[in-house]
């Protein structure tokens, strides 16, 4: 695991969006990894204006699969759940 961790946002936050506060975090600790999680089966959402954040995964992923991105994403790997890039 990298030493800086994995922030893990969701899309949808309350009073902004998880690629806000993705850039925000990064302004803020540029070190730290970044996985969104989304309950929106919005393909294209991986498109999104961020080079920042690390992987996008849908919530309601097998806890085994959320729990490996994490670790994908904390060790500096990208992670996109097919269904969102398309």
């Amino acid at each position: 695991m990298c030493a800086t961790g994995c922030a893990v946002l969701d899309i949808d936050m309350p009073g902004g969006d998880g690629i806000t506060a993705a850039n925000t975090l990064h302004e803020q600790l540029p070190a730290r990894q970044i996985l969104i999680l989304t309950g929106l089966n919005q393909p294209g959402i991986c498109s999104a204006p961020s080079t920042l954040v690390g992987g996008f995964l849908k919530k309601d992923a097998p806890a085994a699969t959320l729990a490996d991105g994490v670790r994908q994403v904390a060790a500096g790997r990208r992670v996109l759940e097919a269904d969102l890039v398309t």
